[in-house]
């Protein structure tokens, strides 16, 4: 298991950003990821959204 954190900064709405990602998974085009679980969401006093996430992936699906 890998651990990580990443932080981007999008140059959209907010109704937009927060769909697309939310939306993300699983997706039809990246069939690597099978599930999300959302363990945690909140948004901070400075108005930042936080949200904790549990993926399973399968990297052995992909075909050679």
């Amino acid at each position: 298991m890998e651990l990580w954190t990443s932080e981007h900064i999008f140059d959209h709405p907010w109704e937009t950003a927060t769909t697309a990602t939310i939306q993300k998974y699983p997706n039809p085009g990246n069939p690597t990821t099978v599930v999300v679980d959302v363990l945690d969401r909140l948004t901070d006093p400075s108005g930042k959204l936080h949200s904790h996430r549990l993926l399973h992936t399968e990297w052995d699906c992909l075909p050679l």
